[in-house]
């Protein structure tokens, strides 16, 4: 890898990092000890009020990625430290992680990195689950405790640092990719069970990845709406009940609604072309209550 190359996710990290909120735990428990020789001599004992600390999983997915800044100097210096931990994977712990070390001093133009996961490692390191549970977003308390056993050298000149030692409580986050509600297609399931009839505006989950989001993110939801999941296509040649087109369907339950109404049912569709008519689909769909099996249509 080039320096050049090398460089840029460097700078998009500071820019997202800088944006960060002072304070690195919520719990202010988050520290960053290190002792650091070579060009530098420091004892870096940074605390959780005048340390920020973010993290996340590396865009290659290979581990995390968790970064500390200092103390903001008057002069604008401060000193920042990026652990790339490898094979790190979100919730787990892990022993003898191979790590990248990079170095930066900011308002410096000084950048020190050990240039790959073979010169560092964290003897241990432990993930607890922190802030809101559910949603998209996860945040993790990540402590770390491990060492360098060859140099960091700098992306400018000659001079090279050694971390000997280091250890630290920050975070990470991992994010789902959610797609917007809107994107899915949308349609119209009538149920209908003995003389009563039941429409519904659904949502359409057809491929691996609507179906795997589903409604998980949906905290509110109208009575008269849900989710309907297509789950294979129908074969070729004479209709029974075992080559129908399979789907289940979610639909929201209103408070006080009795149970043989709750919105779990499942259904068996026909192909279209089994109709003769496109756009529409026959199905039997038993109530998640246990109700009588009733004719669904699906337009």
């Amino acid at each position: 890898m080039t320096r050049k190359h090398l460089a840029a996710p460097l700078l998009l990290l500071i820019a997202s990092c800088a944006a960060a909120a002072s304070g690195c735990l919520p719990g202010g428990n988050g520290y960053l000890r290190a002792r650091v020789g070579g060009a530098l001599d420091l004892d870096i004992d940074w605390r959780n009020a005048e340390l920020e600390c973010e993290g996340s999983p590396r865009p290659d997915g290979s581990g995390i990625r968790v970064s500390f800044a200092g103390p903001l100097r008057s002069d604008g210096r401060r000193m920042r430290m990026v652990f790339g931990i490898g094979a790190a994977t979100e919730g787990r712990s892990g022993r003898s992680l191979p790590t990248n070390l990079t170095v930066l001093l900011e308002g410096e133009q000084r950048l020190f990195t050990t240039r790959g996961g073979d010169r560092c490692t964290v003897d241990e390191l432990d993930q607890e689950r922190i802030g809101a549970l559910g949603g998209p977003t996860r945040s993790y308390k990540v402590i770390a405790r491990g060492f360098c056993f060859a140099p960091a050298t700098a992306l400018k000149g000659d001079e090279r640092i050694v971390v000997s030692r280091f250890d630290f409580a920050g975070r990470t986050t991992f994010e789902d990719d959610v797609a917007d509600l809107s994107t899915f297609p949308r349609a119209t399931l009538e149920i209908k069970s003995g003389n009563a009839r039941h429409q519904f505006n659904i949502w359409l989950a057809q491929t691996p990845e609507q179906q795997m989001q589903g409604l998980m993110y949906v905290s509110d939801l109208p009575a008269d709406e849900g989710m309907l999941f297509v789950q294979s296509k129908p074969r070729d040649g004479h209709v029974d009940e075992e080559h129908f087109h399979s789907a289940r369907y979610a639909v929201h339950r209103r408070e006080g609604t009795r149970d043989e109404d709750r919105g779990k049912c499942r259904a068996a569709f026909a192909g279209d072309d089994q109709l003769g008519r496109p756009g529409q689909r026959r199905a039997r769909a038993e109530g998640g209550g246990g109700g009588a099996a009733g004719d669904s249509r699906r337009r």
